[in-house]
Order: C-alpha cells, then sequence, then structure tokens
C-alpha cells in the first residue's frame, strides 16, 4: 500500500538566517539514493540598528571616506545621510547619491539584504572633525539612524580588568574601567588622578 508522512519544523529565524536554505532529505528501501530537497528561507527585518561609531586617526586636509555597513529585508525605500554640529542638531541633509566636489555619497548593495553607504569629505577640516553624521536608512518594516564621528585621536582598545589601551601600544592605563574615549582624555586622567603608566605589556596580558 501507499504511506504519506509528514514532518513540520518549528524553529524561529532571525535575520542570520535570511538567504541561507533548509535540506529535507527523504530515504527509503525503494529510492536507490536519498531525496533531497532544499527550500530558501526570505526573513524579513527592519534595518538592524547599530551603535553610535567613531572613526579615528583623521588626518586634517587629507581625503576619508566613511563606509557604513548595514542590513534590511526588503531593500531600503530611503536612504539619508545628515549632519550638524551635534545629535541632536543635525539640520543638513545628503542625498543617495551625491557630489560637490567637498562632499559625495554613494551606495553599495553587497547582496540581497547588505549594503554599504559611503560618504566620502575631501580636503577635512576642523569643522569636518566637529561635525557629527547620521545615516537614516528605512524600509517597509521599520528604521534605523547610524551615527557617525570622526576624531583626529589614535584609536583606543578597552582591556579587560580596568585597562586601557590605545592601538598600536603596548602601555595600558589603570583607569577604574571609565569609559575613556581618546588618547588623550586617558593622559588627561592619569595626569589629574597622579597615576603612572602602567610596565609595558604584550598584547596578550591585555587581554587577560
Amino acid at each position: 500500500g501507499t504511506s504519506m508522512t509528514l514532518s513540520t519544523l518549528h524553529r524561529v529565524f532571525n535575520q542570520e538566517d535570511n538567504g541561507h536554505k533548509l535540506k529535507c532529505v527523504i530515504a527509503h528501501p525503494t529510492l536507490d539514493e536519498p531525496d533531497v530537497t532544499y527550500i530558501p528561507i526570505t526573513v524579513y527585518f527592519s534595518p538592524v540598528q547599530k551603535q553610535e561609531h567613531t572613526f579615528y586617526q583623521i588626518k586634517l586636509n587629507s581625503d576619508y571616506e566613511i563606509i557604513l555597513s548595514f542590513s534590511a529585508n526588503p531593500q531600503p525605500t530611503a536612504l539619508m545621510w545628515s549632519f550638524g554640529p551635534n545629535f541632536s542638531e543635525i539640520a543638513n541633509h545628503i542625498q543617495i547619491p551625491f557630489d560637490n566636489g567637498k562632499i559625495s555619497t554613494s551606495l553599495i548593495i553587497r547582496d540581497n539584504d547588505s549594503s554599504q553607504a559611503l560618504l566620502r569629505l575631501f580636503e577635512i577640516t576642523n569643522e569636518d572633525i566637529e561635525t557629527q553624521f547620521t545615516l537614516h536608512v528605512a524600509n517597509e518594516i521599520g528604521a534605523a539612524d547610524y551615527s557617525v564621528m570622526l576624531s583626529e585621536d589614535q584609536n583606543p582598545i578597552e582591556c579587560k580588568r580596568g585597562f586601557f589601551m590605545v592601538d598600536g601600544s603596548t602601555q595600558c592605563f589603570k583607569l577604574y574601567d571609565e569609559d575613556i574615549r581618546s588618547w588623550n582624555e586617558a593622559q588627561r586622567k592619569c595626569h589629574q588622578e597622579n597615576l603612572l603608566l602602567a610596565e609595558p605589556i604584550d598584547e596578550a596580558a591585555a587581554n587577560l
């Protein structure tokens, strides 16, 4: 006789599953080889929010390109860069694409849910360093704002156990787990607290 078997999969999918495939394998004595079926997974989600980000070691009078990666499915219906003196006073808006000789913007679509927004600044000035930028991304499900800043300081790396290390240096400061965001701030903090430089340590020790 003939029999029918029904198999049900219960799973909560997230944005990382989008574009993947489910594999269903049927094996039976009457089959010369297993029957394999692939089912594509499509997950719809709003732009994934990220924390504010700072790009370090920016040199004055140079050109710099901010590359901001984001994910959304379906693809965004609205994309716009904005900038101002702080994130609560973002009054200037830039379309994508755009180019006026001082600022240019573009978009790179990597795959069905991943893209990169590019903002290129030419001949960076102190005003650019003091400016805060926001990328607004929206699709039919939701929206997110990605905030970025520029800094002339070196890139700080927070280490465990209350140490603070600056990229490219083996010297750490004991800073009581405070949120110190730059080399200059670390120096000021050490001076204020009469703290001394820790003994030079290697990268492995910094990550203990």
